[in-house]
């Protein structure tokens, strides 16, 4: 029996010759997709956890350019200092991270979600616990526990830069507790000099730029 494959184009090779043995109509290879649950998808590793991804809804990543801009992004969340899940809604098929920031000994579960036509438009970030006085922020939120992170979103930001910033956000929303958190997060013992190595690997990467000096040095993201 020959072992075939089907082709995007509805082409069935044999895969002992690497022939051509059939070439199926549209409608057939529609048929097939639907008896035989054909799908495609996509693989991504993130924070030693590798994921599965469906490319079949039509968003901005079911493309060859958004596939690999995707895998990218998501290549650059490992980075992040803070655990990170990738979710792939079942029905519209959006992108989302679920991380958790622990900042002022609080754990933060925020969602950052992907707008379908990415990158288009600005990724939505939502703080789902705990529930934040607003207040305390003053414009820099639209309320409903989603910060305005950024003052203009540009197609030139990725998911690793809305993380940091929403992390900035809350930094500020406890009035500079990111320090403390990362020191416990790291197995070494973390001085302010290796924070700054940190930040300043961010730098290099282009993700954030500094303002200030010595103690009252600032970081924000670039767009």
């Amino acid at each position: 029996m020959t072992k075939g494959v089907i082709t995007s184009s509805g082409r069935v090779i044999d895969l002992d010759s690497n022939n051509e043995v059939q070439s199926l109509p549209p409608e057939s290879l529609q048929m097939e997709k639907r008896s035989y649950g054909f799908s495609q998808s996509f693989s991504a590793m993130l924070k030693n956890r590798m994921y599965y991804i469906k490319d079949e809804y039509g968003q901005w990543y079911c493309n060859p350019s958004g596939r690999t801009k995707l895998v990218r992004e998501i290549d650059e969340m490992n980075i992040f200092p803070f655990d990170v899940f990738l979710k792939q809604n079942a029905t519209t098929g959006d992108i989302s991270y679920l991380t958790v920031i622990r900042i002022n000994g609080i754990e933060h579960d925020v969602l950052l979600a992907y707008d379908y036509d990415h990158p288009d438009y600005e990724m939505t970030a939502q703080i789902l616990r705990p529930i934040l006085d607003g207040r305390r922020m003053g414009t820099h939120t639209y309320g409903n526990n989603k910060p305005c992170y950024i003052e203009n979103w540009s197609r030139k930001l990725r998911a690793i830069h809305v993380a940091m910033q929403v992390a900035f956000w809350i930094d500020d929303y406890y009035k500079g507790k990111l320090l403390e958190e990362y020191c416990k997060l790291s197995k070494e013992i973390i001085t302010d000099r290796s924070y700054r190595n940190y930040m300043q690997r961010m730098e290099e990467l282009g993700l954030v730029r500094e303002s200030g000096s010595g103690r009252w040095k600032k970081y924000e993201i670039i767009a």
